[in-house]
């Protein structure tokens, strides 16, 4: 009687997935969700010229160094062949967007303003909204009218 007891205490301890069990007849089977493996980040990165507001983005690239060098080549391959490109932001699994205000009077210099007179912001955020709403702010901050949009996205 004591070896019964003492394989009955085995056999409680012991896991559940130890013993094959055939499911009961006519029963729904429970699907067992699969893990999830992690997602390998998007890196994007917007880079903008401050002479020429040429500018240039990079969107699902492997890594952070990747994508700024896709924005910077794409800013100095731009409508002025501009060299002093310069990354504005970069981000992961997120969205982007720039903002210019091609001419005008701008206010305050604060590393924002074109020597074309215009300005610039470039911001990230979780959705493209927010994104474009901080990119706007800083555009606005320096020349409160005539900022708009020049592109936005999402790397994801």
């Amino acid at each position: 009687m004591r070896m019964f007891a003492v394989m009955m205490m085995v056999l409680m301890y012991l896991p559940t997935q130890a013993f094959a069990v055939d499911p009961i007849p006519n029963t729904p089977t429970i699907a067992t969700p699969q893990p999830e493996f992690p997602k390998t980040p998007q890196y994007a990165a917007i880079a903008v010229s401050p002479k020429t507001l040429d500018y240039g983005t990079s969107q699902n690239m492997a890594s952070q160094i990747e994508a700024q060098d896709a924005a910077k080549k794409q800013c100095t391959n731009g409508h002025s062949k501009a060299m002093d490109c310069q990354i504005t932001v970069y981000f992961y699994d997120a969205c982007g967007a720039v903002a210019v205000k091609p001419k005008g009077d701008v206010g305050l210099n604060m590393g924002m303003k074109s020597d074309r007179g215009g300005a610039y912001g470039a911001d990230w955020g979780k959705t493209q909204s927010s994104a474009e709403r901080k990119a706007l702010k800083i555009c606005e901050n320096i020349a409160p009218s005539g900022c708009r949009i020049a592109k936005s996205f999402c790397s994801r």
